[in-house]
Parts: structure tokens; sequence; C-alpha cells
């Protein structure tokens, strides 16, 4: 799972540092994806951070709290 704010362009690299973010903090739905996800089987979900403002222990870890409250 990945989270960024509208306005990313995945094809400049220079975007990354602006627009992605950890999950929660971005535009992605991500509750309507888990929803989805539980409903459908889905058993594991992989958290994905290309790039992080505060460092990736601690994006990771902002992630996965907010994944496991949802």
């Amino acid at each position: 799972m990945k989270d960024y704010k509208n306005g990313y362009r995945p094809s400049d690299p220079q975007d990354m540092s602006h627009n992605l973010v950890e999950l929660g903090k971005g535009d992605v739905d991500l509750k309507a994806i888990v929803d989805w996800g539980e409903h459908n089987g889905v058993q594991y979900y992989a958290i994905e951070q290309d790039f992080s403002q505060i460092g990736m222990f601690s994006s990771m870890r902002e992630s996965f709290e907010y994944l496991s409250n949802l």
C-alpha cells in the first residue's frame, strides 16, 4: 500500500519528496481498499514507502499504526 497527495506524478522523481506520504496522510481512500480486501479474503497487506521526509523507520511505524487502527 502506498499513499500520496493529489497531483503526484510518478514519472517525475523530484515529485516524490513533495507528495509521497505515510499511510493516512494522503488522498488515497485506504479504508475503502482495506474494506474491499477484508470482504474479498485478503490476508496480508504490504506497505511501500519510496521516500520519507521523517526517516524510513518512522514512516513505516506511522503507516503500520494507521493501517492497524482501520
